[in-house]
């Protein structure tokens, strides 16, 4: 099947499972399964031994909780917008809960009312507890896509079958019976009624082999009559806070208990009318795989109504919301998968659009420089005759421009080495004695490095010097004493200049 959801019923007293199936326009139950409750809270064993029966290999899931997890309020507010609801609920029910709003996910069903204000169902649920179910469902690799009240989907699923009569469905399990008044087709009242003490005291009923037997007829119809009269305090109630004196239209039956059929003659006897057993199996027209144990409509309807609410596009009450919002992966349906495919395509030939477009830019910048570098090039250079890289022939001719004017080691005209060497020799008196460490000759200037004996020798050197036409300027740089005894260390540069 092209879609698979797991509805899981967590109740009281069992585990229950259906796993369904739908893809071109067919519906099928692909497996069930139902664990009985053992002593103390649900474990990961159990919720192992259920996912075995329905050979659960992952997909989407649907989990209702039992009433008994649930606080649940009617109440009426004098507006209309979602947003306003939201901020004055918690207000409201600060002082009807025992537990702070702050601890518990509130969530609500808009029932009914008119232009100036709503009737709401409000369901309150704690965070530990909401933690806790997620905790045991995330160790068996469940991530339920929704958690929902399992009683609010059965309810929603039997009312609208039964078009606009108001119907009083009763869900009898082992340990409570859940009710549920529904108008218009959608659900309008919900409650949890525990049983009388002795139902628990000297029980009338045994559940063996997932079978209800009745073990003292009198003391059932004794207790199914008190539970009876707690149900007309509900209903009695509901009328009150809604308004309205009508009795339903029908009375539907399901659950644990309702796998009995003198359990369902007694209700009827109790409440003097005819009770019909819901068997939304029937309703659908789906087929039944097989199992282990055989389909009992009282068992499984409520794990079914999970499953069938799963194929809806939106739920009316959702407590996976805030900190414990479901994350909605990439590829967690078909539709979703395709979706990426095909924004994945939308993006890559955008993409490689992008990159076209940029080369095609890139390329006509790159022409439009080359022309205008070639004719840069022209203009520089008019004798050109051959352009092949104007940057690279530019760079060149530049560097030989900039080439130093004198490459050879005598200067032109009268500026020769020999008439400079010539010219120092002679005006140093034979007298000094000079070693010379150091001369370097270029375009403008001599400069001469070495030692001497006398600071007095360095004064006589500079001012023969200064006496030749060949120097513009004759300058001491340095003359400090060296390492040895009577040793000058001295440096002279001259300017050339005037008849050199």
């Amino acid at each position: 099947m092209a879609q698979k959801i797991l509805g899981l019923d967590i109740s009281d007293e069992l585990l229950s499972a259906v796993m369904l199936g739908q893809g071109r326009g067919e519906r099928r139950i692909l497996a069930r399964g139902v664990v009985v409750a053992g002593e103390g809270e649900w474990t990961g064993d159990d919720l192992a031994r259920l996912l075995d029966q329905v050979g659960w290999q992952g997909g989407t899931c649907v989990c209702g909780l039992s009433l008994a997890d649930l606080s649940l309020r009617n109440l009426a507010l004098p507006f209309r917008d979602r947003r306003r609801i939201s901020q004055i609920l918690p207000f409201e029910l600060e002082d009807q809960l025992v537990v702070p709003v702050g601890e518990q996910v509130v969530e609500y069903l808009r029932t009914g009312g008119d232009d100036a204000g709503s009737n709401l169902l409000v369901f309150c649920l704690e965070k530990r507890i909401l933690a806790e179910r997620l905790d045991l469902l995330a160790a068996a690799g469940i991530e339920p896509r929704r958690v929902v009240p399992a009683m609010l989907a059965l309810a929603g699923q039997a009312a609208g079958r039964e078009g606009g009569e108001e119907i009083l469905l009763l869900h009898a399990g082992l340990h409570s019976l859940s009710m549920a008044i529904c108008r218009a087709g959608r659900p309008v009242f919900l409650r949890r009624l525990p049983y009388p003490e002795e139902m628990f005291t000297r029980p009338p009923f045994a559940l063996q082999d997932l079978e209800v037997r009745i073990t003292d007829r009198q003391q059932a119809a004794d207790c199914i009559r008190a539970i009876r009269r707690e149900v007309q305090r509900s209903q009695d109630f509901f009328r009150m806070e809604v308004g309205g004196d009508t009795e339903p239209d029908r009375v539907l039956l399901s659950g644990a208990l309702a796998t009995a059929p003198e359990v369902v003659r007694l209700v009827g006897e109790a409440f003097g009318r005819e009770i019909t057993l819901l068997d939304l199996r029937r309703a659908e027209d789906l087929q039944d795989p097989g199992g282990e144990v055989p389909w009992r409509s009282g068992l499984f309807d409520r794990a079914l109504a999970l499953a069938l609410s799963g194929l809806e596009r939106r739920a009316s009450v959702d407590f996976r919301q805030g900190e414990f919002a479901a994350a909605h992966g990439l590829f967690s349906s078909r539709r979703r998968i395709v979706a990426a495919l095909v924004l994945s395509g939308l993006l890559a030939a955008g993409w490689l659009g992008w990159l076209w477009a940029d080369c095609r830019g890139l390329d006509a910048r790159y022409q439009e420089l080359g022309a205008q570098m070639r004719s840069l090039y022209r203009q520089s250079f008019p004798g050109a005759t051959r352009i092949i890289d104007p940057l690279a022939q530019m760079k060149a001719n530049l560097r030989q421009m900039q080439a130093p004017r004198v490459s050879l080691p005598l200067f032109t005209g009268r500026k020769r080495i020999l008439d400079i060497l010539a010219d120092i020799s002679a005006r140093v008196p034979k007298s000094v004695t000079i070693h010379v460490s150091r001369l370097v000759i270029d375009d403008a200037s001599v400069q001469i490095k070495g030692t001497t004996d006398t600071f007095n020798n360095v004064d006589t050197i500079k001012n023969r010097l200064v006496a030749s036409p060949l120097y513009r300027e004759v300058k001491i740089v340095s003359a400090t004493a060296g390492k040895k005894k009577g040793e000058i260390r001295f440096e002279i540069r001259l300017q050339l200049g005037g008849a050199s």
